[in-house]
């Protein structure tokens, strides 16, 4: 329980050809502070029942794993590591298994581990970690890194990934897992939460209140980017507050944006993108809801370059100075059965801010989208002259006679199956049956079948007899 009975264990491990390193230091918490890095040149495990933390002291990194050797740590605690990298340099095969890396600093990249070999991470916490220029958490030049069930709070980069920053190299993969609180500080920072230009796989995870100057939540720099299943909340940035784009592959499924734009205390912040900012990339979106999130363009998002195809998305009650809904400087936007509902903008449209580009809609329902300031519907900036089977509330859009101004009442934004929320269509709408098949999806944002009926209904949603069921709420009397 002192470094130098550390050190003579772990240099047998090391010269015997590997093997496990235990402590039995008594039932409290106990934390042994080395003065001397530990290079690991054998397949190792340290495991701190814990109980342990091995600490830096502010002064020194603690391990580097060489190239071809396994290191594994279980329940302990690696903190207050300080070197070029913080804690550890992962050459070779990283295990965290039920593991903390805390309050570690590298003044290059990489705060808490800055790795170019392999990283599994299971259960375990990163949070308080800083780095000068990238990932704050962790640094990824090259390797497959895989991290489940794993929190990433409150850690800091300068120049960008917040909480990781993974090269053009490296395939990470992330589930179950949160990233809270994360920051890139620079004036052109990239993400506050994740910065990645390789190939990036998120599923069942949540990124909330995280922040840089060009996305809060993820950046997409190069590559490829699948989020499923998955949340961004109260992530801000100038551009992107969930999500900034500017290169490669971007696809998007169940995914729900709300409340972007915003620090955690409601705060609104200058945003470029409530939700997403595009500056280049294609980008493909399937069963999404962007819903209360703020930007000074582009409420739900911000399109200034690039290809970006919507399918089955609801934008809902957005708001921002120009565009509520949406804000379109260039590129190429395709819309098909959206629902664009009650977003607000005082410049431009409260739903959709054609300005420059190429848009196009099928199968699109709009409905009270409106100017703050004279309180005035306001769907389109300019009629959109690319558009099939769309309807509108006002006569903004020009979608043409039986298709504009139409009264389009729907149910409140609401949990009505799938993984996202959205507005069901009212008994009677002149929205159900009111789309074409020809390039409608199979299925609605909720995974319903289509069509239900004649045709496939206009809007994100395809309405079942259940779902016109009237009913009757009752108290309960007990």
């Amino acid at each position: 329980c002192t470094e130098s009975a550390v050190d003579t264990v772990f240099n047998s491990v090391e010269t015997s050809g590997g093997g496990t390193i235990t402590f039995d230091c008594g039932a409290a918490p106990d934390t042994i502070v080395f003065t001397a890095q530990k290079f690991v040149s054998a397949d190792t495990e340290i495991s701190g029942g814990g109980l342990i933390t091995l600490s830096g002291g502010n002064a020194i990194s603690l391990f580097q794993v060489y190239s071809g050797k396994t290191f594994t740590i279980r329940d302990l605690k690696l903190a207050r590591g300080y070197g070029s990298y913080g804690a550890v340099q992962n050459f070779g095969f990283m295990k965290v298994n039920s593991s903390q890396l805390l309050n570690n600093t590298a003044t290059s990249s990489g705060g808490a581990i800055d790795n170019y070999g392999e990283v599994s991470l299971i259960n375990a916490v990163i949070a308080n970690n800083s780095a000068a220029q990238f990932g704050g958490g962790m640094n990824l030049v090259s390797g497959n890194i895989t991290i489940t069930n794993t929190q990433f709070m409150s850690n800091t980069a300068t120049s960008g990934g917040g909480g990781i920053a993974a090269g053009i190299g490296v395939t990470l993969t992330v589930s179950s897992s949160l990233f809270s609180g994360n920051q890139a500080t620079d004036t052109f920072a990239q993400g506050g939460g994740i910065r990645s230009a390789g190939t990036l796989v998120i599923s069942d995870t949540i990124l909330s209140q995280n922040h840089s100057s060009r996305a809060g939540g993820v950046f997409v720099a190069s590559g490829s980017t699948k989020i499923s299943r998955s949340t961004f909340s109260y992530n801000y940035a100038a551009y992107g507050g969930g999500i900034r784009q500017e290169g490669g592959d971007l696809n998007l499924t169940d995914v729900a944006f709300t409340r972007n734009g915003y620090t955690h205390s409601g705060v609104q912040v200058n945003t470029g993108g409530g939700a997403i900012s595009w500056g280049a990339g294609n980008a493909t979106l399937n069963n999404v809801t962007m819903s209360n999130n703020w930007a000074t363009y582009g409420g739900g998002f911000d399109h200034e370059n690039g290809s970006t195809t919507l399918a089955n998305v609801t934008l809902s009650d957005n708001t921002s100075l120009g565009g509520g809904a949406l804000d379109q400087g260039g590129g190429s936007i395709a819309l098909t059965n959206v629902t664009i509902v009650g977003n607000q903008g005082q410049f431009f449209a409260g739903g959709i801010a054609n300005r420059v580009g190429t848009i196009t809609l099928k199968n699109t329902l709009l409905s009270n989208n409106f100017n703050p300031q004279n309180n005035q519907d306001s769907n389109c900036y300019k009629p959109i002259a690319t558009s099939s089977f769309s309807l509108s509330s006002d006569f903004t859009c020009g979608f043409g006679t039986g298709r504009d101004n139409v009264s389009l009442p729907l149910d409140p934004l609401a949990y009505n199956g799938g993984f996202t929320q959205t507005h069901l269509l009212m008994l009677h709408s002149p929205a159900i049956d009111a789309g074409t098949d020809v390039g409608c999806p199979p299925t609605d944002q909720r995974g319903v079948t289509r069509p239900q009926g004649q045709a496939c209904d206009v809007g994100a949603v395809e309405i079942t007899p259940a779902d016109l069921l009237v009913k009757l709420y009752l108290s309960l009397v007990r």
